[in-house]
């Protein structure tokens, strides 16, 4: 087949971008050939053909204000040059047999699925995020640091309510009118089918009758290849991703300081995010200097495998709803245990008592608990490692990924989905 990816970001840039390069790899691997669109930048991968839509950075116009900055901004909605950029790149490099869209909200807009359906290019769309019931993406209100009540409900109009989007009203009500009109124009029922990673987010969607289009879930599969022999468990307690209030990590840094005179190893906290400075300053004033490290962000894919390799596990206490986070696909190809908060899409990778051990979101208490436990418990901790290693070479490989990704376009292109 010949398949076109739509991907704002065409250089590894966050989940969305990662995840759609190392599908784009899988699927040329089984002899299809995959084109990508997406915006123009300098940090793009080389060899990418074009055209491209053209580049918009929010945060370079938010810090100007000029009214030329608020024009870019409506193109939020809806960008006629990015609609543009996608016709003459499907009329210059196809005709294509199917097109499969991972990211198009802000930057490149529903536009671009009208130049799809003025094509008549059927495509599927994989959801990474909220976004269809949520205009700030995430349904957690990062200012305030609280998650959404009743996920979705009162879409769009709640987000200008309560200012989620960076605590700015304007923002707010771009997000808002952003959500409102493509839920009105009808784009959310153009996909033939969407494609959502966990059941927790197909039942939200469900839930708030957002779209009428099938939703088939396949759950991502790891970055990293599964070690070909997994060693035996280290000491240190592993966070890794974004440091942000969402992921929960000044409640990681309260129960360690809880719990570390009775537990051995350091907290490791690979990452980093808007909540760096508030965090390291909590850490200091809780923990000894020796038991705790701020490793900052690393890139390198063998650095941090050598990160999970001293673990005795990864700890992911999140108090937002994380939808299938790749972090604990990653600890299980390392053979480390989990612990997570039971919250979102988490249960359906992280087993409790098999693979980790789930506390409930917020508790100090239960996620001291559980460090006490798989520090004392060597052979507990091992065993639920190993149950997750032998999960994620089955039910999250990239092998099976692809082979239901490609069932997927099949029913598609002979209508049966």
């Amino acid at each position: 087949m010949k398949i076109l990816f739509v991907v704002t970001y065409l250089y590894p840039r966050g989940g969305d971008s990662n995840h759609a390069f190392s599908v784009v790899e899988g699927l040329r691997e089984r002899g299809h050939e995959v084109l990508l669109f997406g915006m123009q930048d300098e940090k793009n991968v080389v060899d990418l053909p074009g055209p491209f839509a053209p580049r918009v950075d929010f945060r370079e116009i938010h810090q100007k204000k000029t009214p030329r900055g608020l024009f870019k901004a409506l193109r939020s909605i809806y960008s006629l040059p990015a609609k543009k950029a996608a016709a003459e790149f499907i009329d210059l490099h196809g005709p294509f047999d199917i097109a499969h869209v991972h990211s198009v909200h802000h930057q490149l807009t529903m536009s671009v699925l009208d130049a799809l359906k003025v094509k008549h290019i059927p495509f599927v769309w994989t959801l990474h995020d909220y976004k269809l019931i949520c205009p700030n993406t995430t349904l957690f209100n990062e200012t305030i640091g609280k998650r959404c009540e009743n996920p979705g409900e009162g879409s769009p109009l709640c987000i200008v309510r309560r200012r989620c989007k960076k605590g700015s009203f304007l923002a707010s009500v771009l997000a808002g009118t952003e959500s409102a009109f493509n839920y009105l124009g009808g784009y959310y029922n153009y996909p033939q089918c969407f494609i959502l990673p966990s059941s927790f987010l197909k039942e939200l969607i469900v839930s708030r009758n957002v779209t009428d289009c099938p939703l088939r879930v396949i759950p991502n599969f790891s970055p990293l290849k599964p070690e070909m022999k997994p060693e035996s468990s280290g000491s240190d307690f592993l966070f890794i991703g974004r440091l942000s209030r969402g992921k929960g990590i000044a409640l990681l840094i309260r129960a360690f300081a809880d719990s570390y005179h009775r537990i051995s190893g350091k907290l490791v906290i690979v990452g980093s995010g808007d909540a760096d400075n508030e965090l390291r300053i909590l850490a200091s004033e809780l923990l000894p200097e020796d038991r705790y490290v701020f490793a900052g962000q690393i890139d390198s894919s063998e650095e941090i495998a050598q990160y999970y390799r001293n673990a005795r596990c990864m700890i992911l206490p999140s108090v937002w709803y994380e939808n299938l986070p790749l972090s604990i696909l990653e600890a299980f190809s390392f053979a480390r245990p989990v612990i997570a908060s039971n919250i979102g899409g988490i249960p359906e990778m992280v087993l409790n008592g098999e693979t980790g051990i789930l506390f409930e979101p917020g508790s100090v208490d239960g996620l001291t608990d559980a460090l006490i436990l798989l520090n004392n418990d060597t052979e507990a901790a091992k065993q639920m490692g190993i149950n997750g290693w032998n999960m994620v070479k089955t039910e999250f490989s990239k092998n099976a990924y692809i082979s239901k990704l490609l069932k997927l376009y099949s029913d598609v292109l002979q209508g049966s989905e």
